[in-house]
């Protein structure tokens, strides 16, 4: 593999046999850093439609734990809030790339590392794999495509149980719900299959068809922005997640009768 640029939380690659982009995550965590990173392998695919595909995969047994936590700590709630639109505009971004992406969610993922997995057109994930959109648990909504998109993709009633439940989803609802393309066996070579199979594809077609069912949900992608970001934005405001990012208990979670109280006024900053 032939090694492409110098990124601080990126390894990248171009496989040149396949025509790939192989992109493997450094960190466990999502960092301002990260989405810079990010960002920057997208501007280039968008001028390099020569390549096929893209791997997102991890050099760590688990795709992502979403947030940074310990960054968070630093940051007051502005910045955070723009790392989330970051997030965002980076999922929607993948989306309208020409390459086919897939994410490799190895043994799972949770949080908004979930929410970067929907901006990918195929995931897969090893056996055994375990997936949790767990944003409710720490005080969060989702915000980055864990409402919107993922209703738009898989369904208002399948988006609600695995957000609502903070559960992990079942095996079986993410091979049928069409979550994921397949779950594999470590030693099975799968994901070389996959990446060989796209490369045999005709470009125009590959991009096309693409291009087609990106608009096919370009009216659902706007309606997420305008959601998400309004009504995560009025969950931070309680200060929920900084609570649990210190106290890691969900004892310390506003309750219901005082947000009740609060929104009669107008706060414009998280509860500390």
């Amino acid at each position: 593999m032939t090694p492409l640029f110098q990124l601080e939380t990126l390894k990248v690659f171009l496989q040149m046999d396949v025509r790939n982009l192989y992109v493997e995550f450094q960190d466990k965590t999502l960092k301002k850093q990260t989405l810079k990173d990010l960002s920057e392998i997208i501007d280039w695919l968008q001028l390099h439609i020569e390549v096929d595909s893209v791997l997102l995969t991890t050099k760590h047994k688990d795709f992502g734990d979403g947030w940074n936590t310990e960054e968070w700590k630093t940051l007051n709630s502005g910045e955070i809030h723009t790392q989330i639109e970051e997030l965002r505009q980076v999922v929607f971004k993948l989306i309208h790339v020409p390459q086919t992406v897939v994410a490799d969610l190895k043994r799972g993922a949770s949080g908004s590392s979930l929410e970067l997995a929907l901006g990918a057109d195929i995931r897969i994930m090893e056996e055994g794999g375990r997936l949790v959109f767990n944003h409710l648990q720490q005080g969060m909504v989702p915000a980055s495509g864990g409402i919107g998109l993922l209703s738009t993709l898989m369904g208002k009633a399948q988006a609600k149980n695995w957000v609502q439940t903070s559960l992990p989803v079942p095996a079986s609802s993410l091979i049928t719900s069409g979550f994921l393309q397949e779950v594999y066996n470590f030693q099975d070579g799968y994901t070389d299959t996959l990446l060989d199979a796209i490369a045999h594809q005709s470009p125009v077609a590959r991009i096309q068809a693409k291009r087609a069912f990106a608009e096919m949900i370009q009216s659902d992608i706007a309606k997420t922005q305008e959601v998400e970001s309004t009504f995560s934005w009025a969950g931070y405001v309680t200060g929920d997640f900084l609570k649990f990012l210190r106290e890691k208990t969900h004892k310390v979670f506003t309750s219901a009768k005082e947000w009740k109280q609060t929104i009669k006024g107008e706060v414009k900053e998280p509860v500390a």
